[in-house]
C-alpha cells in the first residue's frame, strides 16, 4: 500500500497537498495527456488518499478526474517516479490507468 506521507511533496501540516504533474490516461476509449494541478487529501475521515486532477485537457464529463484509494488501486513506480492509478469503469471503457509524475520546473541558469 502506498503511504502518502513517505513522499516529500506532501505538506505534513496540511490535510491537502497540491502539485503540478504530467498526467497520462490510458484506456480503450481515450488516451489523454497534459500538465494538471493534482490535489491529494492526506488526512480526514474516509478520504485519505483522495486525488483530484484539474487541467484543461481533462474533462470530467469524458474521463474520471477524481479518485479514491477505496475504489482504485494505487501503486508507485520508483524507477520512473510515477504514481499509477488503476481502475475499471464503464465510463472509461473498462480497464484504465492514469500515471502522475511531478512536473519539474526548468532550472534557471545562474552563470553569466
Amino acid at each position: 500500500m502506498l503511504n502518502l506521507r513517505d513522499n516529500k511533496v506532501f505538506d505534513r501540516r496540511s490535510a491537502l497537498s497540491i502539485f503540478k504533474a504530467k498526467v497520462t490516461y490510458f484506456s480503450s476509449i481515450s488516451d489523454v495527456s497534459g500538465i494538471a494541478n493534482v490535489y491529494v487529501k492526506t488526512e480526514g475521515y474516509n478520504c485519505e488518499g483522495d486525488i483530484e486532477i484539474v487541467g484543461d485537457n481533462f474533462d470530467s464529463e469524458i474521463i474520471h478526474t477524481g479518485f479514491k484509494a477505496k475504489f482504485q488501486d494505487y501503486e508507485y513506480n520508483k524507477e520512473e517516479k510515477q504514481l499509477i492509478i488503476k481502475g475499471n469503469s464503464p465510463k472509461m471503457g473498462g480497464k484504465y490507468s492514469v500515471t502522475l509524475q511531478i512536473a519539474l520546473c526548468p532550472s534557471k541558469n545562474t552563470t553569466n
